[in-house]
Formats: structure tokens, C-alpha cells, sequence
């Protein structure tokens, strides 16, 4: 172990009291571009995978998060992977990656095993381009004569009491046998194929009330952060998910759209450092946040 740089078990504990998600968020740390934290301490290496080397596992061991390397991940096997973001009707390469970076809230958050360059990850394996991918003018989205319009289709779906579009995609799987079966002039996609047509959202289409992120009925930014904070949230994708399952109606998914004016980054939103003195040392910082 070079002796200039903290024993590995040490720089691993002293790195997990910040809670990065990833390397980038690490790497951003460590090249002095965030001032809402303490600066890195000279004993602590910017390049822990060199420096440990034979001890270092992985950035997820080293900063404690739950996010593997790509190559690490156990992924879907090409046509379950391809079938389930069909099922999404993004139609293009741009809105995909829109939705990987969790820029479509409505869509949820991209699961673990679906990854986010499958042109990689399928190479060989049936990769045959983002048209296939994204199944683009198939079949499943209906746009002719046979569509009913969005206001005939919205009474419909109404009608069915679905609170989400996860229980939209549910139903037309056919796994909420209680409901009555699709009718074929009913898009399963709907927020595609009527996406010129007058589409908001599957708040609105369903009648499940969702907010949409520009509401003016959200808590003030000063409480709803004393809220999010409290929940000890570690990263953007477990607050997504959170969001998703449980969150207060008046607590936007987007905060950093709602409360532009005031927002202060989201390791502030989540609670996860404290602003402090930049004459503060890193040190200091960690022993007050663990006492």
C-alpha cells in the first residue's frame, strides 16, 4: 500500500459517510467541482482502483451504493429486454435515452436488468437497431381509422379505475382478469399514439389526478425538503422509486423543475451533506455527521 494514501478499509468508510451514488458523482467530488462539499483530503487517492489495488471491488463497494458496473449487471435476455420497452412507445433514440435518464417520469424508472446501451449489451444477441428496439410503427400502435379518439378512449379508461400506468400496462397484459378485456380500437399505448392528439398525461387519461410537475399546489420548497431529507435517501434512482410508490400528492417527482428559483442541488433535496465553511476539513465534516 503506498504509504502516502489511508489504509483501504479507511478510505472506503470515510467515502460511504457521503453517500455517492456512482463514480461520476465521486470523480465530480474529487476534482473540487462541488462546493456544497468539504474538500478531499490529501491522503484520501482520486484513483482508489489504482491505488487499492488487489482490495478495491468496484466503485459500489468503495462508495456503499447499490449501482454495478454495466458489464456486472445481470441483464434480460434480448427479446424479454425488447418486449417490455416496446410496451414503453418512446419512438426515437433521443426519447430513449430521455427515459433512461428518468426524464419521463409517467414511465417509471428503467428497471436494473434493461440496460441503457443495449446496442452493447445485445450485440450478437439479436441486436437490430433502435427501430427494432423500440418497436417504432409496429403493429402495437395502432394510428388509422381503426384508433378511437383520445376522448373515447380516455372515457374508457376511466371507467377501469387504474391509479398508474403500471397497472395501465397490467391491464392490457391481461393480468387484471376482474376488468374487462381491451377493446382492439384501444391503444395499449395510448400516450403515443395520441401524442399529436391531445395527449397530458396518464394522470389525466386514467383520472388517477396526478400532478403534473409545473403544479402551483405543491408544498413550499423550504417544507418539502425538511420532508425528503428526513427520508435518508441515498441516490436520484431511489428517490425515483420512492416517488413512485409513496410520495405525498404535493410533493413534485421533478424539484428541480418545480422549484427552479430556489433549487440547491439534489444532495441538498436529499439531505445527504450539509453546506458547510470551506475552511471546514472533510474530516471534521464526516466526525459531526457521525456523532
Amino acid at each position: 500500500m503506498n504509504p502516502n494514501f489511508m489504509p483501504f478499509a479507511k478510505a472506503r468508510e470515510f467515502v460511504r459517510a457521503f453517500g455517492f451514488s456512482t463514480a461520476a458523482d465521486f470523480r465530480t467530488w474529487t476534482t473540487g467541482t462541488r462546493p456544497d462539499l468539504p474538500e478531499k483530503p490529501a491522503d484520501l487517492p482520486s484513483n482508489p482502483h489504482q491505488v487499492y489495488l488487489g482490495e478495491f471491488l468496484g466503485y459500489a463497494d468503495f462508495l456503499g451504493s447499490s449501482n454495478k458496473a454495466p458489464y456486472r449487471r445481470e441483464f434480460l435476455p434480448f427479446e424479454e429486454a425488447r418486449a417490455f420497452v416496446r410496451e414503453l412507445g418512446l419512438e426515437s433514440l433521443a426519447e430513449w435515452k430521455r427515459y433512461c435518464a428518468g426524464e419521463i417520469p409517467e414511465l417509471g424508472v428503467r428497471p436494473e436488468n434493461i440496460p441503457s446501451n443495449p446496442n452493447f449489451t445485445y450485440r450478437g444477441k439479436g441486436w437490430a437497431g433502435s427501430r427494432d428496439w423500440l418497436g417504432t410503427g409496429g403493429p402495437q400502435m395502432p394510428r388509422g381509422s381503426d384508433m378511437v379518439p383520445l376522448d373515447e378512449a380516455r372515457k374508457f379508461a376511466r371507467r377501469l379505475q387504474l391509479s398508474s400506468w403500471t397497472e395501465w400496462r397490467k391491464y392490457v397484459r391481461g393480468e387484471l382478469r376482474h376488468l374487462p378485456a381491451k377493446p382492439h380500437n384501444v391503444p395499449a399505448i395510448p400516450h403515443a399514439c395520441y401524442r399529436a392528439k391531445g395527449w397530458v398525461s396518464y394522470g389525466d387519461f386514467l383520472g388517477s389526478d396526478t400532478v403534473a410537475w409545473h403544479s402551483t399546489d405543491w408544498r413550499s420548497y423550504e417544507d418539502a425538503k425538511a420532508f425528503v431529507s428526513a427520508l435518508n435517501l441515498r441516490s436520484q434512482q431511489e428517490w425515483r422509486r420512492w416517488h413512485r410508490e409513496i410520495a405525498p400528492k404535493d410533493i413534485p417527482y421533478n424539484p428541480d423543475k418545480a422549484y427552479a428559483q430556489a433549487w440547491e442541488g439534489w444532495s441538498v433535496w436529499l439531505g445527504k451533506y450539509q453546506r458547510t465553511r470551506t475552511t471546514e476539513s472533510a474530516r471534521d465534516w464526516i466526525a459531526a455527521r457521525l456523532r
